[in-house]
Order: C-alpha cells, then sequence, then structure tokens
C-alpha cells in the first residue's frame, strides 16, 4: 500500500473525531457535518502537502480550525436583518445534537456563551486532549495565549454553570 492510501485510510479513522470537534464548535449538527465535509474535502485535495511522519490528527483539526475561522468572518461580513437558516425564518427550531439531560444541556448553553476563542481553547484542550502546544498550533496562537484563554475559559465556564448561566462573562478591568 503506498503512503497516499495508508494517509487516506488514517484519515477516514478520523472522521468521528473531526465530527464531534466540530459540533463543539459549531453547535448545530447540519453545520458541524458540513464543516467536517469541507476539512476532508481540503485534506483530500492538498494531501501532497501532508508531511508523513507528523501529527496527521493536528494537521486536519488545523484545516477544520481554519474554515471554521474564515465562515465566521464571512458570516460577520453579512447584513444583520438576513437570516441564515430557514428554520429561524419559520419561527421553529432544530432538535439538539446532545442528550437531553440537564447537566448537559446547561453544559451545551454555557458553552454556547464564551466567546469562539474560549471555547475553542476549552474544547482541544479539554474534549479532544491536546497538549498546549498542539492545541496553540491548531489555533495559531503562541501557547501562552492558549493557556491564558483556557484559564479564562475555565473560570467563565465555572461561573455560568455555579449560577445556573446569570452570570456575566464580560469582565471589565
Amino acid at each position: 500500500m503506498n503512503t497516499a492510501n495508508k494517509t487516506r485510510k488514517q484519515i477516514l479513522q478520523e472522521i468521528p473525531r473531526l465530527r464531534r470537534y466540530a459540533r463543539s464548535l459549531c453547535l448545530n449538527a447540519e453545520d458541524a457535518d458540513d464543516l467536517v465535509q469541507s476539512c476532508l474535502e481540503r485534506a483530500l485535495s492538498r494531501l501532497a502537502y501532508f508531511q508523513v511522519g507528523t501529527n496527521l490528527r493536528a494537521w486536519l483539526m488545523t484545516i477544520m480550525h481554519n474554515l471554521h475561522v474564515n465562515s465566521l468572518k464571512a458570516a460577520s461580513r453579512t447584513p444583520a436583518n438576513t437570516v441564515a437558516d430557514p428554520d429561524q425564518a419559520a419561527g421553529g427550531s432544530s432538535p439538539p445534537a446532545w442528550p437531553q439531560t440537564l447537566a448537559v444541556r446547561d453544559l451545551g448553553a454555557a458553552l454556547a456563551r464564551l466567546s469562539h476563542e474560549h471555547r475553542e481553547a476549552l474544547l482541544l484542550v479539554g474534549l479532544e486532549q491536546y497538549s498546549y502546544k498542539d492545541a496553540a498550533r491548531i489555533a495559531g496562537i503562541s501557547t501562552g495565549t492558549l493557556m491564558s484563554r483556557l484559564h479564562r475559559a475555565r473560570k467563565q465556564l465555572a461561573a455560568l454553570l455555579s449560577d445556573g448561566g446569570r452570570a456575566d462573562i464580560r469582565r471589565v478591568k
């Protein structure tokens, strides 16, 4: 089996982890599936750029991170009065992607209230169990910045969960 085929098989093995991370980032199953598909398309079309012997998972997560950040930037440029989701326009809501236990629901709501940067730091280290160095590389920031974001994210998450989500997560210095 040649190296490209072996790498493709390894990429397929990473799909469940990519899907889990994408759902945590997007907070919407359909958007997460689109993000995973875009990530896989980009990775397979640029397979020649992957350096064999390096961390494939980190490479894929970096691709996903960059795609997600780009989509957030594009969304911020759309006019505020347009509705991106047709379900929202109709007044409907999509079913949640996680089980309906109160603790998980509260955690999901608290994570959704964190900034993208803080949520990403928490998910990379806490959920995906990357080292600080690898998580910082995926996010495209220094290790110190990641550790700072992670510290603030943990404090904000604890405050949100301890008072039922009523804490204001912004702090004035």
